[in-house]
């Protein structure tokens, strides 16, 4: 022993084999004023906050609660009597332990909860379950341990599950809860007496909290199902107001193409009218500048085509007129633009196309309009056209001036027999 813990020490000839502080807070904490072994091999140790007891398994402590006249412990004050009873000595007076064996109980504590309400309902084997939910309800609970000794000695611990499983201590038997959700809970308690080693055995109490009426689950399911259903109809709502306005969109397309067809097409051949074969045509002159490609172009004119609307009618002349734009369009490259220039006239803008002299191309479509039979009403009219060509000179050549070069080509073949293909002289 020392003047504050106790040491076990085990002696074999002149040297201890086994050393150890004794760990338990109530003798290792405390100032010791005498260890004694009574005829029952039970260890007692004095110290100021009363007297530690080990009876080979487990140490109690006993103080003023259990009869001690008091805790504070007189040095060496202590004697085993014969008839197994102890006497100790303390600043306070002289106690005499009769019966030293009873201070050793191994009955569990006895606890109950004595008080428990939730909000202005009594908690206890009659409460209604489950209980209805009140804004702002508190649980509150008063535990009591039916023991004799000092209050200070029980340690509460609890835990309110369902709001948390984690136990805490506290020495106030009065608990409180403030206001709870709705929910199934359960609160559990035990007391612990640390000085005598004993516990008691748990208590529970279980209730149940309804939700309010717009938290219960019908009502959930119902909020749920309405909202689906406004899902449901802003979604077909939605889906309708976009076809409604992919049609229209659809429609202002069609409508615009109707526009841009009437803008650019000519109404009796579906070629491009003049107005747009011409904006290719200055396209096309200023993509050839910039790469420094070739291009030309064609005038291409009908021969004798007054004496076809003079023999057989204007309706023959402008069949004649749409089957020589579709025969012209099926034998180009689909680089090429072909437009009606005017009347019977037609211009073919031909990008990429290398001066040569005959352009063999050229001569091959006046070829295969010369030999295509063209009907009208049944009858078998056999057309010829005349061409005029010519190219791009690179620089200050314009659209006016390579127009007026392949109209004088034009005219140089009507003048030499129709029929024919007449190039642009360079320069």
């Amino acid at each position: 022993m020392t003047s504050q813990g106790v040491m076990h020490l085990h002696v074999e000839g002149d040297r201890a084999d086994h050393v150890e502080w004794v760990a338990e807070s109530m003798v290792a904490r405390g100032s010791n004023y005498f260890t004694q072994k009574d005829a029952r091999g039970w260890i007692w140790v004095g110290t100021d906050a009363g007297v530690a007891m080990f009876d080979g398994h487990l140490w109690r402590r006993f103080s003023r609660g259990d009869g001690l006249i008091w805790n504070d412990i007189d040095q060496n004050s202590v004697m085993m009597d014969t008839d197994g009873s102890v006497w100790i000595g303390t600043s306070g007076g002289l106690t005499h332990v009769l019966r030293p064996e009873r201070l050793i109980q191994g009955t569990p504590l006895d606890l109950r909860i004595t008080h428990a309400t939730l909000g202005g309902t009594v908690l206890g084997a009659q409460t209604p379950h489950p209980l209805p939910w009140v804004p702002n309800a508190a649980l509150n609970l008063h535990l009591a341990d039916l023991e004799h000794g000092e209050a200070q000695q029980t340690i509460f611990k609890v835990r309110l599950r369902g709001l948390s499983d984690e136990w805490f201590e506290t020495r106030d038997p009065k608990l409180h809860y403030p206001g709870l959700a709705p929910g199934e809970y359960t609160f559990e308690a035990v007391s612990v007496d640390s000085d005598h080693q004993r516990t008691s055995q748990l208590m529970h109490l279980s209730f149940e909290i309804l939700p309010p009426w717009w938290g219960t689950v019908w009502f959930r399911l119902v909020v749920v199902a309405v909202a689906c259903v406004l899902l449901a109809a802003a979604w077909n709502y939605r889906m309708h107001t976009l076809s409604v306005h992919k049609r229209e969109l659809e429609r202002q397309l069609k409508e615009r193409q109707v526009l841009l067809e009437r803008a650019t097409r000519d109404a009796l051949t579906g070629l491009w009218n003049r107005t747009a074969i011409l904006e290719i045509l200055a396209r096309e002159i200023e993509t050839a500048r910039k790469l420094s490609t070739p291009l030309a172009v064609v005038l291409v004119d009908v021969d004798h085509f007054k004496r076809i609307n003079d023999t057989y009618g204007h309706l023959c002349g402008d069949a004649v007129l749409r089957m020589l734009g579709t025969q012209v369009s099926a034998r180009v490259r689909a680089t090429d633009s072909l437009g009606r220039f005017g009347g019977e006239e037609f211009l073919l803008v031909v990008p990429g196309a290398p001066e040569q002299r005959p352009f063999l191309p050229l001569e091959r479509l006046r070829r295969s309009i010369a030999e295509i039979p063209f009907s009208h009403d049944g009858l078998i009219i056999n057309v010829t056209a005349s061409f005029g060509m010519a190219w791009l000179m690179h620089g200050s050549d314009t659209a006016e001036k390579l127009l007026g070069r392949a109209d004088t080509a034009l005219y140089s073949a009507k003048y030499a027999g129709r029929n024919r293909i007449e190039y642009a002289e360079v320069g």
